[in-house]
C-alpha cells in the first residue's frame, strides 16, 4: 500500500461499468508495463487541451498577465513567449508527467484491486491524484484529489470514452455514526483526540439555524463509552442538557485527530493512522485506515 492515502483531502465517487473482454477500467487506465497505453495517451491529450483552453498555466493573478511559466520557458514556441502566445501543445504534452500503478490488497476474505493515476505539470500544476478501488467486478470506489477543471476531464473520459456511470458518493448519517462508534471503541481516546461533530436538519420557527456544532474533548470521550454505543450515550447526554433529540438530526461532519469525514463525500486520513491493512504485523500500532475504507467500499455495492 501507499502513503498517498494520508494527509490528503479526497472527494469520493462511485463508478460502475459492465465488465467486458477489454478487462477492468483499472487495467485500462493504470496499466503501463509496455511503456505505452493508448488510454493514458488519450487522457494526456485531453488534459493538455484543457490546460491550454482554460489557461491553467497562468498564475492566480492572471488579470495582470502573470504566469507561472517564465517568459523564456520551453513550453512556448521558439523558447520565448510572445504577447498573446499560449504554450506549445507538444511541449506541454511532453512535460505533463503521468504515473500509474496497480496494487492488490488481500485482507481477511477480501481481495481488492487498486489503481493509482497521478499527474502533474512540474512547477505549474502540482500533483493531482486519482485512486480507483475495485470492490467487485464492475464497481469501483473512486478517490480524487484533482482540481475541478481537470477532474471534469477525467469524469468525461470515464463516462463518454469508457461507458461508465460515475456519481458522487454521499456518506449517510448512519455510516458516520457507525464509524464514530467503531473508532471510539477500538482506539484510545488520546489517539482519537478532540471530537468535532457537525449536525444539520435542525427545525426552527424561522429556519435561521442551519447547523449545530458539538465539541467533545478527548479526556471526556470515556464518559460516553459505555461499551455499547458511544453515539447513543452522547446523544442521550445532549438531549438531557439541551432538550434536542439528536437522533432526529443528520450527522454531517466528523473531525478528530485521526480523520475528517463529511456527508458530502469528503474524507481525509491523517498520519496518525496507518495505510497498512494489518499494521500490527509490521510493528505499527496506529489504527488502520482500512476499517473505514472497507465500509466505503461496501457503500458502493
Amino acid at each position: 500500500m501507499s502513503k498517498i492515502f494520508l494527509n490528503s483531502t479526497f472527494k469520493v465517487f462511485k463508478l460502475q461499468y459492465i465488465p467486458d473482454a477489454q478487462g477492468s477500467v483499472i487495467d485500462r487506465i493504470c496499466y503501463d508495463e509496455l511503456q505505452y497505453n493508448p488510454e493514458i495517451d488519450l487522457i494526456r491529450k485531453k488534459l493538455v487541451n484543457t490546460i491550454l483552453v482554460e489557461e491553467l498555466y497562468k498564475g492566480h493573478d492572471f488579470i495582470r498577465g502573470s504566469s507561472l511559466i517564465p517568459s523564456t520557458s520551453r513550453l512556448y514556441n521558439n523558447g520565448r513567449k510572445d504577447a498573446k502566445e499560449i504554450p506549445d501543445f507538444g511541449e506541454v504534452y511532453s512535460q505533463l508527467q503521468i504515473r500509474v500503478k496497480i496494487n492488490q490488497l488481500e485482507h481477511s476474505d477480501r481481495v481488492l484491486k487498486i489503481g493509482h493515476f497521478r499527474f502533474k505539470l512540474p512547477k505549474i500544476i502540482p500533483a493531482q491524484l486519482l485512486i480507483l478501488i475495485e470492490t467487485e467486478p464492475g464497481v469501483i470506489l473512486v478517490l480524487t484529489k484533482i482540481q475541478p477543471k481537470l477532474l471534469s476531464v477525467i469524469v468525461d473520459h470515464f463516462i463518454n470514452s469508457l461507458g461508465c456511470l460515475m456519481n458522487s458518493l454521499n456518506l449517510p448519517s448512519s455510516l458516520l455514526k457507525e464509524l464514530l462508534n467503531e473508532t471510539v471503541k477500538g482506539v484510545e481516546s488520546n489517539r482519537v483526540g478532540d471530537l468535532e461533530l457537525s449536525f444539520n436538519g435542525i427545525p426552527t420557527s424561522n429556519g435561521t439555524l442551519n447547523s449545530l456544532l458539538i465539541n467533545v474533548q478527548h479526556q471526556d470521550i470515556g464518559k460516553f463509552d459505555d461499551g455499547e454505543s458511544f453515539v447513543e450515550s452522547l446523544y442521550d447526554h445532549l438531549r438531557k442538557q439541551t432538550a434536542v433529540d439528536f437522533n432526529q438530526l443528520s450527522l454531517r461532519k466528523i473531525r478528530c485527530r485521526l480523520f475528517f469525514m463529511m456527508s458530502e463525500g469528503k474524507i481525509r486520513f491523517t498520519s496518525d493512522m496507518s495505510f497498512l491493512p494489518d499494521p500490527q504485523s509490521y510493528d505499527d500500532d496506529r489504527p488502520t485506515i482500512w476499517v473505514v475504507m472497507f465500509q466505503l467500499c461496501d457503500l458502493c455495492k
